[in-house]
């Protein structure tokens, strides 16, 4: 019997990056009898939306150091100089899902590592 597991995600988001160590060994231990579907969800269509519910980046540079902390992830806690918006890179792992699926989940991994590092992740539509 295989169990189907859905997983919900955003390449840009802190706690799924912290998350991805679980989901990595549950994949590991369990092989085969896992059927697991990553999914994306938008957190941000552009910058301003996370100012616009009150995230600040003084909260996000604070979020960032607690789980650098907290779980021994290897993000930069230094403040971004502004927020990024993650549908763009929500939307390169799905096309990359439907065009090569072999690549997705490192294309998926490689967003989040260079967000995490402050390396710029594109977020621009153009």
């Amino acid at each position: 019997m295989r169990v189907a597991i859905d997983h919900f995600t955003d390449p840009i988001c802190p706690w799924a990056f912290s998350a991805e160590r679980q989901r990595l060994r549950i994949a590991w231990l369990y092989g085969d009898q896992l059927a697991l579907t990553t999914r994306m969800v938008v957190l941000s269509r552009t910058p301003e939306e996370a100012l616009a519910r009150g995230f600040s980046l003084e909260l996000l540079e604070r979020g960032l150091a607690l789980i650098q902390g907290r779980f021994g992830m290897p993000i930069a806690v230094a403040r971004p100089a502004r927020h990024v918006a993650s549908v763009v890179p929500c939307r390169a792992v799905v096309a990359a899902r439907r065009h090569a699926p072999d690549a997705a989940e490192a294309l998926l991994r490689e967003l989040r590592v260079r967000h995490m590092a402050g390396t710029a992740v594109i977020d621009e539509p153009e």
